[in-house]
């Protein structure tokens, strides 16, 4: 058994909803999820981003509603996603759409896909399928049958619509699936038995068989009326099948069952020989049909009742084991008993037609009552939260704002691209500079050059190769300040009206650059390579002024262009006691008055 959450439980929750200090997070988390959301479904749709801030409101809206019923932002997004691919639109659906679509696929165990796209195809809008479908599901809760299945039935059989005049439309549909329900039959079968019915041809030849085989009944045996049914009424045709069928049907007292005598089941046989029924379903529909009638005929006072309370009643009841029926009702102790309909009041079938009659009536509520307790309280909680949350991330200058910040970005890091070499003049520059470096470096090593001179060819030669990176940095903020101030221009919302009337003075240009370089330029990379350095503990280089003497003798024997030379010398240059040496003499943690490093290279 559900129970509900204890107080404690409760309190904790509206406590959380209510709380302050976790809100500005949530907001900001929230317009994050909603843009992600948006975008998403930007990709369904194979737009541009126009119609984000339009997505981001409906989402929103939705949010609160949907968290009554269990739902979520996610669940709001998917609701959309399915609208859009069931009527090959890139339609936005309102948010009261999408909570009715949310509410009505709960209630029917459909997708939202499934539900549009089958009532698309009939001519019904999809903001228009809740009210069509909500009286089809308070009739099949009026007679008593299983809503989710009957509904299911009628959502798949929803091209019937346009092959058949229903009465009312989609409720006329319901009622054809809530009888094909109690008959145990499939609406499919009488459809095909109907759409044989509706020429000339097919009717006098059908209505023919059934007066050769001895049935004499207005609707099946008068081609007229026949074909006048197979099209504007297949619920009474359906109807009169299982009445004919039912004639060949006995209660055996013995088993307190119902069965077909041997003579029906020879008669049955033909009759799905000539209409192309089922011999099961013409004997299924006749069983169904007079233990039905039985029900109704053992009410005292089921005459005072309509057709659709009978039928409740008559799908409540059960057979006990004397052959009789019985339903459950509340004596005058509050107390439920078994009471057989023979002996049942007026007053105690109307008390059990009243609680039918106080049933949820709109889908929201049917599927809210569906749920359990403790996820009714959850989801109120939480639609409290959402109301907040949701209402401030919806208002127009947080909805634009992920926009707008995509823009500016977009805009800079554009501008940034096109100061950047295209990559095959990278990759044939990046070939060339390696080339390069590695021939500067051997002059270096070799002695045939200072590293003074080789800085500055270096850095005029990178340049001539496409590499002039500094330049690329110093250009930066001016870039990024013209990019920005053209993305804001016209625009009329007040960040964006703000934020280019500072960028289009001098002072706050000026300011707006100076933030920039220190981000951006070269300078300002340095600055914060070396801010790095600090914060994580590492080690800076420092210059470091000896006075004394670094005595080093180099042996050289060997030609010093030859490439094994070359590794000689900088395997020499590489070992860690001649490195510790002249750290130690430079820096003075050794006295190197009279030492001397010999290196020999051969």
């Amino acid at each position: 058994m559900q129970t509900a959450p204890d107080n404690k439980d409760l309190g904790s929750e509206l406590a959380k909803a209510f709380d302050p200090t976790t809100l500005g997070t949530d907001i900001a988390n929230n317009i994050i999820n909603l843009n992600k959301l948006a975008t998403e479904l930007n990709g369904t749709f194979g737009q541009t981003r126009q119609r984000i801030s339009d997505v981001v409101e409906e989402i929103g809206k939705a949010t609160p509603e949907l968290a009554r019923l269990g739902g979520s932002a996610a669940d709001a997004a998917k609701v959309i996603t399915e609208v859009s691919e069931a009527t090959k639109k890139n339609v936005v659906a309102s948010n009261q759409t999408i909570k009715e679509l949310f509410a009505t696929s709960k209630v029917i165990g459909e997708s939202v896909d499934t539900i549009v796209t089958e009532f698309t195809d009939v001519g019904i809008q999809f903001e228009n399928v809740q009210e069509n479908l909500i009286q089809g599901v308070n009739y099949v809760q009026s007679v008593g049958m299983n809503t989710k299945q009957v509904m299911q039935s009628v959502v798949e059989n929803a091209d019937m619509l346009n092959k058949f005049n229903f009465d009312g439309g989609v409720l006329g549909l319901t009622k054809m699936a809530a009888q094909s329900a109690m008959l145990r039959v499939s609406m499919r079968d009488t459809a095909q038995f109907a759409e044989r019915a509706m020429d000339p041809e097919g009717a006098i030849k059908l209505s023919s068989a059934f007066q050769r085989l001895g049935v004499n009944m207005g609707t099946l045996s008068d081609p007229f009326a026949l074909m006048n049914a197979s099209i504007n009424d297949p619920e009474g045709l359906q109807k009169s099948i299982a009445q004919m069928a039912e004639r060949y049907t006995v209660f055996d007292e013995k088993t307190k069952s119902f069965k077909i005598d041997p003579q029906g089941i020879r008669f049955l046989r033909e009759i799905s020989k000539e209409t192309g029924i089922s011999y099961d379903n013409l004997s299924k529909m006749g069983l169904a049909l007079a233990n039905n009638d039985k029900i109704m005929g053992q009410m005292k006072f089921g005459a005072n009742l309509s057709e659709e309370e009978k039928q409740y009643i008559a799908s409540m009841a059960q057979m006990d084991k004397g052959g009789e029926y019985f339903i459950k009702v509340r004596n005058e102790e509050g107390k439920e008993e078994n009471k057989k309909l023979t002996e049942l009041s007026e007053k105690q079938l109307k008390a059990a037609i009243e609680a039918q009659k106080n049933a949820p009536k709109s889908m929201e509520d049917i599927a809210r009552a569906q749920m359990q307790t403790s996820d009714v309280i959850a989801g109120d909680v939480n639609a409290i939260r959402q109301k907040v949350v949701q209402g401030i991330s919806v208002a127009q200058p947080l909805r634009d704002l992920p926009e707008q910040t995509r823009a500016l970005t977009t805009a800079a890091t554009d501008a940034i691209v096109k100061l950047i070499p295209n990559a095959d003049k990278i990759q044939g520059g990046t070939e060339k500079a390696i080339s390069y470096l590695k021939d500067t470096i051997q002059d270096v090593i070799t002695g045939k050059k200072s590293f003074e001179s080789v800085a500055g060819e270096m850095k005029s030669g990178l340049k001539s190769m496409g590499y002039d990176i500094v330049g690329v940095f110093e250009k930066v903020p001016e870039v990024l300040t013209q990019s920005v101030t053209k993305n804001l221009q016209g625009k009329q919302d007040p960040f964006s009206k703000e934020a280019y009337q500072a960028l289009t003075t001098g002072k706050g240009q000026e300011k707006f650059q100076d933030i920039l370089k220190q981000y951006t330029s070269s300078q300002g990379l340095t600055k914060q390579i070396e801010q790095t350095k600090k914060t994580t503990g590492i080690t800076e280089k420092k210059e470091v002024t000896h006075t004394g003497n670094i005595n080093i003798i180099v042996d050289v024997q060997g030609d010093t262009n030859d490439p094994e030379f070359l590794k000689k010398f900088q395997k020499i240059m590489d070992d860690q006691k001649f490195k510790d040496y002249i750290v130690k003499t430079a820096t003075g943690t050794k006295d190197a008055t009279g030492q001397t490093v010999h290196m020999k290279i051969k």
